[in-house]
């Protein structure tokens, strides 16, 4: 009995880490404040309950359920696809943890507990970000809520998917109902200041998935009229939220019209783990080459995520990843419509959400996700038992799995933390101080990209010019964007590699069109090159350019360029008249 009580505390504590550390933790020790402190824990969690997992399975029969069975093929052949990708990195950790955390919650019954977690998280949440908004709260983002994270997006998300545990808090009183109300009200509001259409949207659905029977009821005679009023006011809305930001939404547009470029080449398979951040913007480059006067140029800008999740698996993971992903989606559901647990209405949220963002991107919703599935998955059918033999062998996979997480999170964690330390003296200017340090973290590197362009900026502003191309040169097969190509525009420049320079200048205008500084230099190049006639041309296109946001420096690019007609033109004013006019 006693031993009982104290697995259960020591249950309910880990839950309560895991979950709000998941959510609230933020630290300065690392550059990304935000997402970091959350994925390690995580990460760190999962792997404890990895060794749980052991302790509870081992020389005992395990039971495998048709849903465990198709999310464990997803994540196989996603490893699979991983083996052949030039590009490994720290989110293949995440991937196990999530499954370590899915045959977790399986083990556990304590879904009452958990639920009451998810609740009280979210509407902490919630409160914090309204307090953000009433300026009561510091928010040192641009955003006017954002909560724990670094934008609305994962306010938005966190809440939405969290919602629906809001809709079935479960207390034997007369006062749960009343606990529910100001629940959703104080969420509801939260996700609406937000401005997150994505998040709307999924709570929309969610709560006439949770109020379906009691509309329906509201047509009584009239209910074969009910799906098509529904369906048509759903979509009303839908356009209503699209039209809210025209410029968001016909640039989410652009990015869905090249990822779907993108999949076209490699449709099957995939072009691999991270290539939509190392191969998107090149994609985006050729549209726009091919389609110089398309009306969404002036909306271009650097994509690191196509906001659609199903999107991502396609152009990473191919068409059979999107069909494992669809066939996890189709058995949870069969199995569990009848019943509106929060579980599948949290599912449900995830679902829309991933269609117009990037939820996953946070560790709070794979938390959700993991946990959802799992009681899900105890619905489904077991469709073979694992022998006790067989058990032990698994039992001491994953303690090696474990065992290798614990170290490549832990160096992770000092990866991070050692490359924050940098940032300080960078911002006093004493970069000399940091060549060093960055050196020997460049030969110790987690995988995290936006160090290499970091370190690449750091040689470039040292004038280490062929040092600086190496490192971002490298960086391009991770991650690629304007600014990376900017980079090597300036290296080469530096270098008096000036037709090297050029293609990399073209390369980032072409990515964004909208941006003066690629053609303010290619105008610079040419007259080096003795090219007037292209010196001239870039002039007249930066002198009749439509202006995004304007500032000093563009409008110093205009006069320079002004400038520079005018002198031509007096130039040609000047010469005396042709003899034989």
């Amino acid at each position: 009995m006693i031993k009982n009580n104290i697995e259960q505390i020591l249950y309910i504590i880990f839950s309560l880490l895991l979950f709000f550390g998941s959510i609230f933790l933020n630290s300065s020790l690392f550059v990304d404040k935000e997402i970091s402190p959350q994925r390690i824990v995580f990460c760190m969690f999962a792997l404890i309950a990895g060794l749980i997992i052991v302790k509870s399975i081992i020389g005992k029969k395990c039971k495998f359920d048709l849903l465990s069975v198709a999310i464990l093929t997803f994540f196989v052949y996603m490893f699979f696809n991983l083996c052949f990708s030039p590009i490994i990195d720290i989110t293949a950790l995440y991937s196990i943890c999530f499954l370590l955390l899915f045959y977790f919650f399986k083990l556990y019954n304590k879904s009452h507990l958990i639920n009451s977690i998810i609740a009280i998280s979210c509407i902490i949440t919630a409160i914090y970000g309204l307090l953000q908004y009433a300026h009561i709260v510091n928010n040192y983002t641009e955003f006017p809520i954002v909560g724990q994270f670094d934008n609305p997006a994962g306010f938005a998300a966190c809440l939405a998917i969290g919602f629906p545990f809001c809709l079935t808090i479960n207390i034997k009183s007369k006062v749960s109902k009343y606990l529910k109300i100001s629940a959703s009200i104080i969420i509801i509001t939260a996700i609406v200041l937000s401005e997150s259409r994505a998040g709307i949207l999924s709570i929309l659905i969610a709560a006439i998935f949770f109020y379906y029977k009691d509309i329906k009821g509201l047509f009584r005679q009239k209910s074969k009229y009910f799906l098509s009023v529904l369906f048509i006011s759903v979509l009303v809305f839908l356009g209503f939220l699209f039209s809210l930001k025209q410029d968001s939404s016909n640039g989410r547009l652009l990015i869905w019209k090249v990822s779907s470029n993108m999949i076209k080449d490699n449709p099957v398979f995939g072009k691999g783990n991270c290539s939509f951040r190392s191969k998107y913007m090149t994609y985006q480059a050729n549209f726009f080459k091919e389609n110089p006067e398309n009306k969404f140029s002036i909306l271009a800008d650097n994509v690191a995520h196509p906001f659609n999740e199903y999107l991502l698996v396609t152009v990473e993971y191919g068409l059979i990843g999107l069909l494992l992903c669809f066939v996890v989606i189709f058995i949870g559901f069969k199995y569990n419509l009848k019943d509106k647990s929060p579980h599948l209405i949290a599912l449900l949220s995830i679902i829309v959400f991933a269609c117009f963002s990037y939820p996953l991107r946070y560790a709070f919703v794979w938390l959700i996700l993991a946990y959802c599935l799992a009681e899900m998955s105890k619905k489904t059918p077991i469709i073979f038992t694992m022998k006790k033999l067989t058990t032990s062998i698994l039992s001491v996979i994953i303690i090696l799995i474990c065992a290798l997480g614990s170290y490549f999170l832990v160096k992770d964690v000092s990866f991070e933390y050692r490359w924050k330390k940098l940032t300080k003296p960078i911002s006093l200017g004493r970069i000399e101080k940091v060549l060093s340090p960055y050196k020997y973290l460049h030969n110790n590197w987690n995988g995290n990209p936006l160090f290499l362009y970091n370190y690449g900026a750091v040689l470039n502003h040292r004038k280490e010019y062929t040092s600086s191309l190496d490192i971002l040169h490298q960086c391009e097969n991770y991650f690629n964007d304007y600014d990376v190509q900017m980079l090597l525009a300036d290296n080469y420049y530096n270098l008096d590699n000036l037709d090297e320079s050029e293609k990399h200048y073209m390369l980032a205008s072409n990515m964004c069109p909208n941006r003066f500084y690629p053609l303010y230099w290619r105008m610079k190049i040419y007259d080096e090159k003795g090219q007037p006639e292209k010196a001239m041309e870039i002039a007249r296109i930066i002198t009749m350019k439509e202006i995004k946001i304007p500032s000093p420096a563009i409008t110093k690019i205009i006069m320079d360029a002004k400038n520079r007609i005018n002198a031509e033109k007096s130039i040609y004013s000047n010469l005396p008249p042709n003899k034989n006019s």
